[in-house]
């Protein structure tokens, strides 16, 4: 949990393809980080099994990890928003 409380930057990885709605699934997952995340951190939420040319709305980026669809613009919002070292 050290690192956890050292974190800039959360990914959240939520599959696209799970019936169950993503902002559910999301909620939960920010209820259990409350209180361990430090409060300048930022969050990505990544739509994963998902086509990185079909945005969904509540995710801010999309990858396909099997195919790497999608990485390097995750790739590049992560370094965005980790800006300056």
């Amino acid at each position: 949990l050290e690192q956890l409380e050292r974190a800039r930057v959360l990914l959240h990885a939520v599959d696209a393809s799970d019936p169950e709605p993503p902002e559910a699934r999301i909620g939960r997952a920010r209820a259990g980080l409350a209180g361990l995340v430090p409060p300048g951190a930022r969050e990505i939420v990544v739509a994963t099994a998902s086509d990185p040319a079909d945005p969904h709305g509540w995710a801010d980026a999309s990858v396909e990890a099997e195919e790497g669809a999608g990485i390097g613009a995750l790739r590049e919002r992560v370094l965005a928003a980790l800006g300056p070292a």
